[in-house]
């Protein structure tokens, strides 16, 4: 099991590692169980 999913590692380095906010990081967890794969993957912005 990852670290991430067993509680090993707090919310704040996971983002970090992952160069996004903490608030961007609840929106993937939400996004995943809300819909899984398909949900994270899902682009719903027009870009930059």
């Amino acid at each position: 099991m990852p670290p991430a999913c067993s509680g090993q590692l707090a919310t704040d380095p996971i983002a970090e590692h992952a160069g996004i906010s903490r608030r961007h990081f609840f929106n993937w967890l939400k996004d995943l169980n809300e819909d899984g794969l398909p949900g994270l993957l899902r682009r719903e912005h027009g870009g930059g």
